[in-house]
């Protein structure tokens, strides 16, 4: 996880190309989270939750949760993700975020 002043520094950066592009959207539990999937170290554009399926031995659990980016999103959920995220435009986060990673230690 990203720490306090890189989250912040991330929404910041988020509100002002929010501005100039409407359909950005990335969720705020999103930031500072890191995508875990094959050691990937994106920062986080998604969350992903497993549905607890009916017969399930422990229904009342919490699901199980992941915070990936944009690229493995697109893995689990295919062209549909694909066109997702091309609308959303996560590629400016990525940017905004390798951007804060190179800043801040």
């Amino acid at each position: 996880m990203r720490s306090l002043d890189q989250q912040q520094e991330l929404k910041k950066g988020m509100d002002e190309i929010k501005k100039e592009n409407p359909n950005f959207h990335v969720g705020e539990s999103c930031i500072g989270e890191i995508c875990p999937v094959d050691n990937c170290g994106k920062d986080a554009t998604h969350k992903v939750g497993e549905e607890i399926l009916y017969g399930d031995p422990s229904p009342d659990r919490h699901n199980l949760t992941s915070y990936v980016c944009c690229e493995h999103y697109q893995k689990i959920f295919g062209k549909v993700a694909e066109l997702q995220c091309k609308v959303r435009k996560h590629d400016l986060y990525e940017k905004l975020a390798s951007g804060v990673a190179d800043s801040k230690p």
